[in-house]
């Protein structure tokens, strides 16, 4: 019997450990030390251990693994391609004012969204819009709505809100024809997640450091 994720879980390795998120139920999760070790085996294709699979069932019976055909199994979040260069390489500029009100209506309209729709139907927006939009923008595009939701930072307080900020710069460059990467980390001791757009190697939302000790759990 082989074993995959359900489509609303995604996982990563979070320096040894297997930390989770479940979009569906808006949650990261981690499993005891026995259950991590037959989860990891697993993924690696190690040799199982006695017990590994009363524990394996274990973990479909709570919704976690899925029976699956042929020699499939599960697998860590793959990682986007490493930023080399972050919204400090931009140009310090004035955002245009009609851009900086549109940022400011994106983000509001996004918080109101993740109100009244589970994080779940959010995510699949921002995935539908993107494999429907062929990118006809370049970069300097891209610097241009960064400066402007940095400007937007100025004006209303981002702490706290990563998660509705990205989303919101996401489709605000999606609109604009450009197609980022949308990514979810964790990191452990203690625990936090944070949220950042990318583009290409440029990291559009972020500076370098806050990303560092993230480990990638979801990318859209």
């Amino acid at each position: 019997m082989t074993y995959i994720l359900p489509p609303n879980l995604s996982v990563c390795d979070a320096g040894g450990q297997r930390v989770f998120l479940d979009v569906a139920a808006d949650r990261y999760f981690a499993l005891s030390p026995a259950i991590d070790a037959t989860f990891r085996r697993l993924v690696d294709a190690a040799e199982p251990e006695p017990g590994d699979a009363g524990r394996l069932e274990g973990l479909v019976a709570r919704g976690i693994l899925c029976s699956a055909p042929g020699d499939a199994r599960p697998g860590y979040c793959k990682a986007p391609r490493t930023p080399r260069s972050d919204r400090d390489s931009f140009p310090d500029s004035e955002p245009r004012r009609l851009m900086t009100l549109a940022a400011v209506a994106m983000l509001g309209r996004t918080i109101v969204d993740l109100r009244v729709r589970s994080l779940e139907r959010v995510l699949a927006s921002v995935t539908k819009a993107k494999r429907h939009t062929v990118a006809t923008a370049v970069t300097g595009c891209a610097a241009r709505h960064a400066v402007a939701f940095s400007h937007v930072d100025r004006l209303v307080s981002s702490l706290d809100r990563c998660l509705p900020r990205s989303i919101a710069l996401a489709r605000a460059m999606i609109a604009d024809g450009i197609v980022p990467d949308l990514v979810l980390g964790v990191k452990l001791r203690p625990f936090e997640a944070h949220c950042w757009i990318q583009h290409d190697d440029l990291l559009v939302s972020d500076h370098l450091g806050a990303i560092a000790p993230f480990t990638p759990i979801l990318v859209l």
